[in-house]
């Protein structure tokens, strides 16, 4: 098996079921449209494949790009190690899409939507967000999709998480070290969390207030920040 990554571009394959080697399989309108319309890809190109259940593979397009043949595994799913929760209290819809890709790209392995008292009025909107998702993940050559959970409220975010929550606190004391052994990073939308939200977060036992630094941040920039800690 071959793990070397980024030598063929790599597109997830939507299909039901699992790729094999020696399997041709059905790319899709959507996919082939990309490989053929936008990136002038032709029969016989070859492309990495993966299916978001077992791997990577290298595969070779056929039937004028509406197929391809799987030629070999790359990469096992095994080896690929994800990341913590991301608790995400709603930004505007600009930050929004901006936190979905930034969050793939740092290996979360789930995006839980958080209502709060300050968040804007925005609804996810699943085919977009997963658009937006699988093209981060096909940048960043991960192996699986995040999954987007549905929306909840602070206290049912936090009381679901099995282990620490790390919450970005603008009060918490600056501290050294890193935050190893947390599971869920919670992080708050514009104006982050109102003084209620606040004192039931600090009562929670499963949440640990951190200092992000001296300045305010944009929320973008705060899950890059708390999630590189962790």
């Amino acid at each position: 098996m071959s793990e070397i990554r980024g030598a063929l571009r790599q597109f997830f394959w939507e299909d039901e079921g699992t790729l094999n080697v020696g399997r041709e399989v059905f790319l899709g309108k959507d996919l082939t449209h990309r490989l053929v319309k936008v990136l002038r890809l032709k029969e016989g190109d070859r492309i990495a494949l993966i299916d978001g259940m077992t791997g990577r593979y290298a595969a070779v397009l056929t039937d004028s790009g509406k197929r391809a043949r799987v030629e070999e595994k790359q990469v096992d799913i095994q080896t690929e190690k994800l990341g913590p929760v991301l608790l995400l209290g709603m930004p505007k819809r600009e930050a929004l899409e901006a936190v979905l890709r930034q969050a793939t790209e740092m290996g979360v392995s789930a995006i839980v939507p958080v209502r709060c008292d300050f968040s804007q009025n925005v609804r996810l909107n699943e085919e977009r967000t997963r658009r937006m998702v699988m093209e981060a993940a096909e940048q960043c050559e991960r192996l699986t999709l995040p999954k987007i959970e549905p929306m909840k409220t602070v206290r049912e975010a936090v009381e679901e998480v099995d282990g620490v929550v790390l919450w970005a606190d603008e009060t918490a004391v600056p501290e050294n070290g890193d935050m190893q052994g947390a599971v869920a990073f919670l992080v708050g939308p514009e104006g982050g969390f109102s003084v209620e939200e606040s004192e039931m977060l600090r009562g929670m036992k499963n949440v640990r207030g951190i200092s992000l630094g001296p300045r305010i941040l944009r929320v973008d920039t705060a899950v890059v920040a708390g999630l590189s800690r962790m």
